[in-house]
């Protein structure tokens, strides 16, 4: 169980690395998300290379909060497909046990 922990742990940092590299590169290009921008700005009192690492943080984040939507939009979508599957089988069955579909 420790051993998968650690694993787990060591691939989380990976992604969170090139996380960090693909924030960066936004900051570099100028692709900046308008709202982050602005909420680094007014949590580093307008200084700007603050701004930067504040920014680096909030968007590592929020490519994080945007991977779990995802995943949950994805799980939801997977149980309505699954689930009138399952209900069709409990039509078939009767109140004695017997399969009778």
């Amino acid at each position: 169980m420790f051993k998968r922990f650690k694993r787990n742990a060591a691939a989380n940092r990976l992604i969170e690395e090139r996380l960090y590299e693909e924030a960066l590169a936004e900051i570099e290009s100028g692709k900046l998300r308008v709202g982050l921008w602005a909420k680094a700005l007014a949590n580093s009192s307008g200084d700007e290379g603050k701004s930067r690492g504040l920014y680096l943080k909030y968007r590592v984040q929020s490519m994080i909060d945007e991977a779990e939507i995802e995943q949950a939009a994805s799980e939801r979508v997977e149980e309505e497909i699954l689930r009138p599957k399952r209900k069709k089988r409990e039509y078939g069955k009767a109140s004695d046990g017997i399969d009778w579909g």
